[in-house]
C-alpha cells in the first residue's frame, strides 16, 4: 500500500482513538492505549505486525500497570516479556516466528495485496 494511504487509516484509528478518550474520560493512561493500537495497525498496514508488536505491548502493558496501580516488580516482567517479543520480531535474524506471528503478517501481507488491487481497479474506473 502507498504511504499516504496508510498514514490515512492510521490517522483515523488515532482520532478514533482520542475521540474515544474524550468520551471515556481516560486520558491518562488511555493515550497509551490509542497509541499501542495506532502502532498496531500502522505495522498490519506496512506488512510488519511483528515488529510493531513490541512497542504496542509495551504501551498497553504501562497502561495497565498505571490504570490498575499494579506493583513497580510488574514493570520488570514487563520488561522480561518484551525482551522475548523482541528476541523474535526480526525474521532476518534466524530465529523462528510463532506461527501465530507469521499468520498476522500474511494476512496483512493479503490486505495489501487487495487494496492495491481495489486503487488500480478504481484508477481504471475513472479513466
Amino acid at each position: 500500500m502507498d504511504k499516504k494511504y496508510n498514514d490515512r487509516i492510521t490517522g483515523g484509528v488515532f482520532l478514533i482513538g482520542i475521540a474515544a478518550l474524550g468520551i471515556s474520560g481516560l486520558w491518562w493512561p488511555g493515550i497509551l492505549v490509542v497509541l499501542g493500537i495506532t502502532s498496531l495497525v500502522s505495522g498490519l498496514l506496512e506488512g510488519r505486525l511483528w515488529k510493531s508488536a513490541s512497542g504496542a505491548f509495551w504501551l498497553i502493558g504501562l497502561a495497565l500497570i498505571f490504570y490498575y496501580n499494579w506493583p513497580w516488580w510488574l514493570l520488570i516482567a514487563l520488561t522480561g516479556v518484551g525482551l522475548i517479543i523482541g528476541a523474535h520480531r526480526d525474521r532476518s535474524s534466524g530465529r523462528e516466528v510463532p506461527e501465530w506471528a507469521q499468520r498476522l503478517t500474511a494476512w496483512g501481507e493479503r490486505m495489501q495485496e487487495h487494496a492495491a488491487a481495489e486503487r488500480e481497479k478504481r484508477k481504471n474506473d475513472d479513466s
